[in-house]
């Protein structure tokens, strides 16, 4: 298994990430996002012995950072160099100013700056999902 990345880290999965020095001419797999998602899919990926994945992200490593370690500080983290700050269309109900909407411009993604927010989706709303075709396990 060999598992590229565009900038050093490690985040303590079960694969060992390391720059990427030399390109492949070619990938099995390229992720696009090294967010929560696109990690824990390289980590699944690299469990297959004789394949090739590549991550691609724009974020650091910023695992020293006290601002994504310490989440009592995650207010810290809005409109840094660590935040996309997307912003909102204009809200027509609030006078057409434009809200920012945080979002995670690191390793890890947004779940490295929220403050350890975690929301639950409520019975109703996951009965729903299976409804719709979604399996439990």
């Amino acid at each position: 298994m060999r598992l590229h990345h565009l900038l050093p880290i490690s985040f303590g999965f079960s694969f060992t990430l390391s720059t990427a020095t030399s390109h492949e001419a070619a990938y099995d797999y390229i992720i696009i996002g090294g967010g929560t998602t696109g990690l824990l899919l390289a980590n699944r990926l690299s469990s297959l012995p004789t394949t090739t994945t590549l991550v691609i992200d724009p974020g650091k490593d910023i695992r020293n950072n006290p601002n994504v370690t310490n989440p009592t500080l995650w207010l810290r983290n809005a409109h840094t160099e660590i935040d996309w700050a997307y912003p909102s269309t204009p809200q027509p109900h609030a006078l057409n100013r434009t809200v920012s909407y945080t979002a995670g411009r690191i390793l890890g993604g947004t779940s490295m700056i929220n403050g350890m927010t975690y929301i639950r989706a409520d019975s109703p709303e996951i009965n729903a999902w299976e409804a719709l075709g979604a399996m439990r396990r």
